[in-house]
Formats: C-alpha cells, structure tokens, sequence
C-alpha cells in the first residue's frame, strides 16, 4: 500500500514535471538552457541588522536627481577663426 502510494507521487510529480505550464520545458529554454540566468540572485537575502550605512535619497542638493549640468564647469565662448597650421610655402591660398 506505501509502495502504491509512493509510485502515485512519483507519477504525479513526472506529469507535473512534464506539463506544458512548466516554465523550465519552454522552447526557449531547451535551446538556451542559460536564458533564465541572472533572473534570480545568486546568494539568498541576508538576515539579521545591516552593516551598510543607511543609504541617501536623491535629492537635488547631494546630485542625486539631475542631468549633471551642475558638474560641467562654464562654457567657453566659441572660436569664431579657425587656426590654421603653419606651411612650409608662402603661397596665396
């Protein structure tokens, strides 16, 4: 009787294992067996008080929100002559 219950969830479990709704049988994966990599984090989440310092929310005063236009330094006037190189020759040009 345990013998027949055990090969009843074994069974259970191959059809389940074999269904169509099981994300790991797509087609994708059985060309790509690495596509899923990354999509879960490696390490499980840490327990317990963090040694980190407590993170800063952007704000405009600590530059965390903004294009960086406050970090270019003035612009300069552009150069309306070109320099031009030294010749070797003194021809009119």
């Amino acid at each position: 009787m345990l013998f027949a219950a055990v090969l009843a969830a074994c069974a259970a479990g191959a059809v389940l294992a074999a269904s169509e709704n099981n994300p790991h049988n797509s087609p994708i994966r059985d060309i790509n067996p690495n596509s899923q990599q990354g999509s879960v984090p490696a390490t499980p989440p840490l327990r317990g008080p963090s040694t980190q310092p407590p993170s800063r929310p952007p704000t405009l005063e600590n530059r965390g929100i903004g294009n960086g236009d406050n970090l270019r330094r003035e612009q300069q006037a552009p150069r309306l002559e070109p320099i031009r190189p030294p010749r070797d020759s003194q021809r009119a040009p």
